[in-house]
């Protein structure tokens, strides 16, 4: 609401929903056509004080991915992307 993405309105629909049915508060925004995925992303990174870095033709080298484990990166839903150094820098 304070990007001036969603109304309250829209919100308290969405909350509505996440209570009868579970869910993502972001995700059901987006199913309902208020918010494009993005824009939940660059929310979020605000929210959380991380940066966003769009990943759309960002290449990845296949050594740093396997720094990771595969189980690991799905069940913290993250991959690695870049390593300089001792310093690993990951997305989720």
């Amino acid at each position: 609401m304070e990007r001036g993405i969603i109304t309250k309105k829209q919100l308290d629909k969405a909350l509505e929903i996440q209570t009868h049915k579970g869910g993502l508060i972001g995700q059901i925004l987006v199913a309902m056509g208020h918010a494009t995925e993005e824009e939940i992303a660059q929310a979020i990174t605000v929210q959380y004080g991380f940066p966003y870095l769009p990943l759309k033709g960002y290449d990845i080298d296949n050594a740093v991915i396997n720094i990771i484990p595969e189980h690991v990166a799905r069940q913290y839903h993250l991959i690695p992307i870049d390593r300089i150094g001792e310093t690993l820098t990951i997305a989720m």
